[in-house]
């Protein structure tokens, strides 16, 4: 796409040949950023697109489909999209979890796609994508490999708008305002040599307990 090449890993739901929409993969976040109108990311910023509003949208668009079509009374997805179903011949509670893990393990085991709409604004004339069927609202998006829901993915995020702030907001290290130290969450990680040592809250004090080497490339990501 333009200038932009994308090589993701493919593979097989069922018999079809699907992609995951990552989005923290370079080639992939490049080529609906430059879409949008943002040139020129390095692969040393780590742009991500999970927080922007497009991924955010596909995500909920997706759990909307698959929770309107388990209870078409409510389209509000749940965070474990079978937790709520319900069956008057089983009234034990012990009895229900064990059918939700039942059919969960079922469906991990029996991947689906279908096949949903997206809409960017009412102006707009809707799409259609095919996308797996989620067990879960935090499922990885996964979508078919064709052009069309390729392209109408793509374009769906950076329809909604993507700035170089969205792309890099969920990257906190090295914003703890000291020289060679890192941040991750509330927790800290000074640079000795070419390792990384978790220290406390504090940056000027290593708690002793917590004196453990940290790999730089092994610190995960925020949004992870």
């Amino acid at each position: 796409m333009g200038k932009a090449t994308w090589k993701p890993k493919v593979f097989t739901v069922g018999d079809v040949y699907c992609v995951k929409v990552n989005p923290t993969e370079f080639g992939f976040v490049v080529m609906a950023a430059q879409r949008a109108g943002v040139n020129d990311l390095k692969s040393t910023q780590r742009p991500s697109l999970a927080s922007c509003d497009g991924y955010l949208k596909l995500k909920q668009a997706r759990n909307a489909a698959q929770a309107l079509e388990m209870d078409p009374s409510s389209a509000t997805p749940k965070k474990s999209l079978f937790a709520d179903e319900q069956q008057e011949s089983e009234p034990s509670a012990k009895r229900q979890k064990r059918v939700t893990h039942e059919k969960t393990a079922e469906a991990r085991e029996n991947p689906q796609m279908f096949k949903i709409e997206l809409r960017c604004g009412d102006a707009e004339p809707s799409t259609y994508v095919w996308l797996q069927r989620p067990i879960k609202h935090t499922d990885d998006i996964v979508m078919k490999l064709e052009s069309e829901t390729v392209v109408n993915v793509i374009s769906f995020i950076s329809d909604h708008g993507i700035t170089v702030d969205d792309l890099l907001n969920k990257r906190t290290y090295g914003s703890s305002g000291e020289k060679h130290v890192w941040k991750f969450g509330d927790r800290f990680y000074k640079k000795k040599g070419s390792a990384f040592t978790r220290v406390g809250h504090k940056c000027d004090e290593v708690e002793e307990d917590d004196d453990i080497p940290v790999d730089p490339s092994e610190l995960p990501d925020v949004d992870e």
